[in-house]
């Protein structure tokens, strides 16, 4: 499969999560880095825990693209200061 290398930081999967809570709360969008385009034009993310990529719109929850703009218009940053690694539940998605 033919790629083509993604600019770092400019286009980012939007991808929402629910809270594992009592199931009140909105979904909280996390934002994945674009790192490639797959031949088919398809964004590509890395998946951690299965160390691959894989296409941002096969993910749970996957809703759209972002620009960098977008991502840092929306995004707080935590009091702690740090980036959390979220599971997205995917980790057996790597197969081609």
């Amino acid at each position: 499969m033919s790629m083509i290398a993604a600019p770092h930081g400019k286009w980012f999967a939007r991808v929402e999560v629910k809270d594992e809570g009592d199931g009140w709360e909105e979904p909280e969008p996390v934002y994945l880095e674009v790192v490639a385009w797959d031949g088919e034009g398809h964004a590509m993310v890395v998946n951690v825990e299965g160390g691959c990529l894989r296409r941002a719109s096969e993910m749970n929850g996957f809703n759209g693209l972002a620009t960098a703009l977008e991502k840092d218009a929306v995004v707080v940053p935590d009091d702690e200061g740090g980036d959390d690694l979220v599971d997205l539940g995917d980790e057996d998605d790597c197969e081609p």
